[in-house]
């Protein structure tokens, strides 16, 4: 069972000033010993590669809509991280444990007002909401490692729209004295 005893509200700022990597699933993570993060954000089942502090899951863990097989959901059940985030809330055994944010349509620019009640915009991939919770968390600077998004990955067709919500969150953590660098090799997304 997760042990998550913070609200979103209390985690404002618990990090201030920390270095803080988003990390993602893809080949890049194989990176991850050339930084030294104060902290680290992971996605989905982020824990099979790396431990990570705070754990954030994109996408449905209802037994009956999850894209995770056993294997992938057992290894978010067994993470020990310091909160886990989620946007679906449809984990009714850990339901009670889980900070859950609130999604709304996509925006080029997310408001930092909405961003602090824990109302996130949608996006295509999981690292987003990583990001948003390192920035949540207080740090200086945000590493995104892990989101590889080459010719043959799903998305690629989306790169555009994936370019433009992080370059939109770059630039309003930016004026809240945050940054947030791309540090997939090879991703056809930059910020």
């Amino acid at each position: 069972m997760f042990e998550t005893f913070a609200t979103w509200r209390e985690l404002k700022d618990a990090h201030k000033g920390a270095d803080i990597l988003a990390l993602g699933l893809g080949p890049s993570l194989k990176d991850l010993h050339l930084y030294s993060p104060d902290l680290t954000v992971g996605v989905n089942d982020i824990w099979r590669y790396h431990e990570t502090d705070y754990l954030c899951i994109g996408d449905s863990l209802s037994p009956s809509k999850t894209p995770f097989t056993a294997a992938r959901r057992a290894t978010i059940q067994a993470s020990r991280p310091r909160a886990l985030f989620h946007v679906h809330g449809d984990d009714p055994e850990h339901i009670s444990t889980m900070i859950l944010l609130k999604t709304k349509g996509y925006t080029a620019e997310p408001d930092l007002d909405e961003l602090r009640a824990g109302i996130i915009p949608s996006a295509y991939t999981s690292i987003w909401m990583a990001v948003i919770v390192a920035w949540h968390l207080g740090a200086k600077s945000i590493g995104v490692l892990g989101m590889d998004i080459t010719k043959d990955h799903v998305l690629f067709g989306h790169v555009h729209e994936i370019e433009a919500c992080f370059r939109g969150l770059a630039s309003a953590f930016s004026k809240d004295g945050c940054g947030v660098v791309q540090l997939c090799r090879g991703s056809s997304v930059g910020f």
